[in-house]
C-alpha cells in the first residue's frame, strides 16, 4: 500500500511524462515557424548556403505546418499562454495566405482577359509524368496514358529500359518527339501528336543535372507555343538546391527572353509553391501556377497512410497570362513515386 506522499510521487510522474509530448510539439512547432517564417520572408537569400538549404526544406511543409500550429495553438491555449498562442495565429495566417489563392483565385479569370485578344484559340492537353527510373508498371503507364489521351507528353526518368519498352508503341501515336534516355533519374522525353517546328535538349545549370527539353510546338496551323520540360535537381544538399535555383534563374530568363510567346514550363520542380525560390520563378518569369484555383494537389511521394499526410506538391505546370487553364488534375497511381500531373489549357 502506497503512502500519501508516494502517491503523489508516482502520479506526479506519470503527469511530467504526458507533458512531454504537448513540449515537444509546441518546441518542434516553434522552431519549424521560426525557419518557415524566415522562408516565407526572403531571408534565406541572405544566408549562408548551408542555411538557406535547411530554411528551403523547412519551407515544404505549409499544410502540415497549419495543423502542428493549430494543435500547438490549442495546447498553450490550456495553459493559458496567450502570447505564445498569438505567435502561433501569426503562423497560422502565414501559411494561409500562401495556401489560400490556391483554393479562392483561378489563372481562369486572368487568362480570359487576356485570350479575348486572340484571334485564334487552340485547346492543347498536356500528361507529365515522372516514370522513377527504377519502376517497371510500363503497362500501367502506357494505359494511363491511353485513358488522358493527350496531346503532348513530357515524361521524366527516362531510362534506356524505359524507352525500349514504350518507345515503339507511343511513336505510332506521337510520331513527334524528342527523346533522351539516360540511367539514374536523369533521363528526358518529349512525345507529341502536334509537329514541333524546333526542340532541342539542354541543361540549365552548370555541373551535375537533369537536361531540359526546349520545344516550339504547333498547337494550330496559326498557332504556336514554347514549352519547357524540366526536371529541378532534388534539394538533398545544400549543392543540388543551389543547381536547382540556378535551373529557376535560366527558366526565368527564358520566359522573359520570349514574353510574347505562349509558354508552358512543366515537370517535376523538386519545389513547393510556397517555398521562396517557387515565388521568385513565379514573379520574375511572369508565369502562373496552373495550381490556382483547382485546390493544393500533392504528387510526392506515394506514401501509405499516415506517412502520405506529408505528400508534396512539386510537380507543376506554369502558363502565361494569356493561356487559360480549363482543367487540371493529379492522376491515379502507376507505380511512381510520383502522381501523374494532367491539364487542359486554351490559348
Amino acid at each position: 500500500m502506497l503512502s500519501l506522499g508516494s502517491k503523489r510521487k508516482y502520479f506526479g510522474k506519470i503527469i511530467e511524462r504526458l507533458l512531454i509530448f504537448p513540449c515537444f510539439v509546441v518546441t518542434l512547432t516553434v522552431v519549424l515557424s521560426l525557419l518557415m517564417t524566415l522562408g516565407y520572408i526572403g531571408l534565406e537569400s541572405m544566408c549562408s548556403d548551408e542555411l538557406a538549404w535547411l530554411i528551403d526544406l523547412s519551407s515544404h511543409f505549409a499544410l502540415q505546418y497549419v495543423v502542428m500550429q493549430v494543435i500547438a495553438c490549442l495546447i498553450v491555449s490550456v495553459y493559458r499562454y496567450k502570447k505564445l498562442a498569438l505567435i502561433f495565429l501569426f503562423g497560422i495566417m502565414l501559411n494561409l495566405i500562401a495556401i489560400c489563392p490556391y483554393y479562392f483565385s483561378s489563372p481562369r479569370n486572368v487568362a480570359r482577359e487576356g485570350a479575348k485578344q486572340q484571334q485564334a484559340m487552340a485547346e492543347i492537353k498536356l500528361l507529365h509524368m515522372n516514370l522513377l527510373w527504377e519502376n517497371s508498371a510500363y503497362a500501367q503507364a502506357l494505359a494511363l496514358i491511353e485513358e488522358y489521351d493527350p496531346d503532348v507528353v513530357s515524361l521524366q526518368e527516362y531510362s534506356p529500359i524505359w524507352d525500349m519498352a514504350i518507345s515503339s508503341k507511343l511513336k505510332e501515336k506521337y510520331p513527334h518527339n524528342l527523346l533522351v534516355p539516360m540511367e539514374y533519374g536523369f533521363g528526358i522525353a518529349l512525345y507529341s501528336k502536334l509537329p514541333i517546328a524546333e526542340s532541342q535538349s539542354k541543361k540549365l545549370a552548370e555541373g551535375f543535372c537533369p537536361p531540359a527539353i526546349i520545344s516550339t510546338i504547333n498547337a494550330s496551323d496559326n498557332k504556336r507555343f514554347k514549352l519547357v520540360v524540366v526536371h529541378g535537381m532534388p534539394p538533398f544538399t545544400p549543392e543540388y538546391a543551389k543547381t536547382r535555383n540556378e535551373q529557376f534563374k535560366e527558366i526565368a530568363h527564358f520566359s522573359t527572353d520570349n514574353s510574347t510567346s505562349d509558354i508552358v514550363v512543366i515537370g517535376d520542380f523538386n519545389c513547393t509553391p510556397w517555398t521562396y525560390r517557387f515565388k521568385k520563378l513565379l514573379r520574375e518569369s511572369n508565369l502562373i501556377d496552373s495550381q490556382y484555383g483547382f485546390g493544393v494537389e500533392p504528387t510526392w511521394h506515394r506514401l501509405s497512410f499516415p506517412l502520405s499526410l506529408i505528400r508534396l506538391p512539386i510537380d507543376h505546370c506554369l502558363v502565361s497570362k494569356n493561356i487559360e487553364v480549363l482543367e487540371r488534375q493529379v492522376g491515379r497511381s502507376f507505380g511512381s513515386d510520383h502522381y501523374p500531373v494532367f491539364v487542359r489549357l486554351k490559348m
